[in-house]
């Protein structure tokens, strides 16, 4: 499990604006996909989709990007700036490594009621409810006063 963004470093701010960014990303990823092998890697990373950019967590394993997720839920107050370079996502990702049926979702993510409730629903391509969750945060969660307590 890498952190929020871990390709490129959080937060990226205006290096999300170069195409030169995107390329490097697009081919960290493919090496990652080449290299990785016998285990399931959760890595952090900008994506670029026509006009939008999102702020994805990868699942890769043996030579492949298994599933991809994009956060919904992006801060916007004190030193975070999401929603200046990202587009939120819309779908949950619900995936089985090994039989356990493995949610994944981003950083902010996990303090709002609607990812979870995605991937409890019967909305995702896994039909079963997630077991455990994959959750890449950066650096800040820790500097906003989340990390390592529950709100629920």
């Amino acid at each position: 499990m890498f952190p929020e963004l871990s390709l490129c470093g959080y937060p990226p701010e205006d290096l999300l604006l170069r195409s030169s960014m995107h390329a490097r990303i697009s081919r960290a990823l493919d090496s990652l996909c080449e290299e990785v092998s016998g285990i399931y890697m959760v890595v952090g990373y900008p994506w670029q989709e026509g006009d939008a950019c999102y702020n994805k967590a990868a699942v890769i394993a043996d030579g492949r990007l298994l599933a991809s997720y994009a956060k919904q839920q992006l801060p916007n107050y004190r030193v975070f700036d999401e929603k200046r370079y990202f587009t939120e996502g819309n779908e949950c990702c619900l995936l089985e490594i090994d039989g356990l049926p493995v949610a994944v979702t981003v950083c902010e993510d996990i303090w709002h009621p609607q990812p979870m409730a995605q991937a409890r629903g019967r909305r995702c391509p896994v039909d079963a409810q997630p077991q455990c969750l994959a959750l890449p945060y950066g650096q800040t969660a820790r500097a906003r006063g989340h990390a390592g307590r529950s709100r629920r």
